[in-house]
């Protein structure tokens, strides 16, 4: 059995697991009017100024005195975790269904396995194995049940989400190896505010100028991704992993298709089939497994 501390670890891992699976069918609702750019650019501009506060007190009474290294890692970071990441995730939204997008999203795991074992020395065990190949089953079947109206219909959307959950991964793992000098909110406040800064011109090239036309309902779905999706989802994401080995924690990320297809069978309509609910199991199953482990064996 697991510590109180990972408990506590996989118990926050759930809860931001849940939050990212609303996502998608929340980046639905407004996509109609916020460019995927300019939604990424507000999502964590907004995140970082939220949570800039909180870093700034933490950062003092840990008494870390910033170097021009540590600003070029955090702004590495945040370009590399937000402006690519998040800037080809949102990219591919548009291009699927959201319970496809989050199925393609959720196979990052499998890469923070293989970063993990490059750069954290994590051991690879068979048990991990054992869990990953679970888990793809259930990824195989939940695309098999995509089949049909609902199935993403533009290869490049699923090109992107597979590359954006490849970035993802790795932002993991390096997310995890600088946790314990900056902590995951100082992190994801600097980060978040530096990618965003990058997205920005981007955007402005690609989408045009910053519309003044939002309605309510843009601005409900920005605050809410940026606050409560982003803020408090990559807090509680992070803050679980720093508490267990990365490859495991990240395997909670294979229940986000299961959640987000609930999600979007129950706002947007759309299909939740027979074979979602099987291979929704199946990943519940290979999170269990990765749950219940025992720590001789890991």
């Amino acid at each position: 059995m697991i510590g109180k501390q990972k408990w506590i670890g996989f118990a926050a891992l759930f809860c931001g697991v849940l939050l990212f699976s609303t996502i998608e069918v929340a980046s639905k609702y407004i996509e109609a009017d916020v460019p995927p750019l300019r939604l990424a650019f507000f999502r964590f501009f907004i995140t970082g100024i939220v949570l800039m506060p909180a870093a700034i007190r933490l950062t003092r009474k840990s008494h870390i005195v910033f170097s021009w290294r540590d600003v070029a890692i955090l702004t590495a970071l945040g370009f590399a975790g937000v402006t690519l990441t998040i800037g080809v995730y949102h990219l591919a939204i548009p291009r699927m269904q959201a319970n496809a997008a989050a199925i393609v999203f959720s196979c990052n795991p499998v890469f923070v396995i293989l970063f993990s074992h490059l750069i954290l020395s994590e051991k690879l065990t068979r048990r991990k194995i054992a869990a990953i190949a679970i888990s793809l089953a259930g990824v195989f079947i939940l695309v098999g049940a995509k089949e049909g109206p609902d199935a993403p219909d533009v290869l490049s959307g699923v090109l992107l989400m597979g590359l954006a959950a490849i970035l993802f991964a790795l932002y993991t793992v390096l997310f995890k190896k600088f946790v314990p000098r900056y902590g995951a909110t100082t992190i994801t406040a600097f980060a978040g505010l530096a990618g965003s800064l990058f997205l920005l011109p981007v955007s402005f090239l690609t989408e045009g100028g910053i519309s003044l036309s939002y309605g309510l309902t843009d601005w409900a779905g920005i605050i809410y991704l940026a606050v409560f999706c982003t803020a408090l989802a990559y807090f509680l994401y992070i803050y679980g992993i720093s508490h267990v080995e990365a490859s495991w924690g990240s395997m909670t990320f294979f229940l986000k298709p299961l959640f987000a297809a609930i999600f979007a069978w129950l706002i947007l309509g759309e299909t939740l089939t027979a074979g979602i609910v099987a291979g929704g199991m199946l990943i519940m199953l290979s999170v269990l497994l990765a749950v219940f482990q025992k720590p001789s064996k890991t």
